[in-house]
Order: C-alpha cells, then structure tokens, then sequence
C-alpha cells in the first residue's frame, strides 16, 4: 500500500502548480471532450435542424479536438499544445453559441440559460488565455510567477 501512496504521490507532483487549477482544468477538458463526442456520434436534433448533420458533426470534432489538446497538456503545463486547444474549443463554443442565439431569436422557446452558460464557458477560455498566453513551451522555463 506504502508503494502505491508513493507512486501516487509522485503523480502528484509531477502536476503543474497550482495543482489543483490543473486537476479541474483536465477534468473540464473531460467533460467537454464527452459532449463533443456526443455530437459526432448522435448530434443533437435542434442543432442538426439548424445546421445541418454535416456541420454538428465537424463542430463535434472541433470541440473534441480542442479539448483532447487541452487535457493533455493541461496536467504538465505545456502551454503550447493547451493554447491550440484553447482556440479550437472556443471557435466551437462560438459557433455553438451563435446558433443558440439564431434559436433564441428565430424559433419558439427560451435559450437564454443555454447561451449564458455558453458564453461563460468562452469567458473561462479566454481566462484561461491571459494566464498561459505569455508562458513558454516547457514549465520549467517559466518567468512568471504561478499566482498571476
């Protein structure tokens, strides 16, 4: 047991500081990636509607896309291949929202709650940008501190 706490531990340790903005970035990275993935394999009624199967499924694929960058660069912190993922996951979220929108405006019912909650989503992006966007490639390389 003493073995596996250790090798946990070390994991651990392995995350960038703050380790625990890292841990949820990865595990928001998760989720998103799992709605992309929906989209592509079953893509949402009102949005194939709206845009056709062809385009939910790329933007599925987008959103996929970004947020495989995204987790797997979030852990180690390398800020290169997470800023690639952070520009296709918030290209998706704006057109997804911008559909949303067109709903909203053009089509029976309320989406208010949906676009709101997309456009927070792409404010945590752009969040995410101004804190990683002048770090360099390898962490260890790091010139700014880490409670920006």
């Amino acid at each position: 047991m003493a073995e596996v706490m250790d090798a946990l531990r070390r994991l651990w340790l392995r995350v960038n500081e703050p380790r625990v903005v890292s841990v949820l970035r990865f595990l928001m990275y998760v989720v998103l990636f799992v709605g992309g993935v929906s989209a592509v394999t079953n893509p949402p009624t009102t949005m194939e509607s709206a845009l056709g199967q062809g385009a939910v499924v790329g933007l599925g694929m987008l959103l996929s896309f970004g947020c495989l960058l995204g987790a797997v660069s979030a852990l180690p912190g390398m800020w290169f291949i997470e800023r690639l993922g952070l520009v296709a996951i918030s290209s998706a979220l704006t057109i997804y929202g911008g559909v949303v929108f067109q709903l909203h405006l053009f089509s029976p019912g309320n989406r208010m709650l949906h676009l709101t909650i997309i456009i927070a989503l792409i404010l945590s992006q752009a969040i995410r940008w101004v804190r990683i966007k002048d770090r360099p490639y390898d962490s260890a390389l790091r010139t700014i501190p880490d409670n920006d």
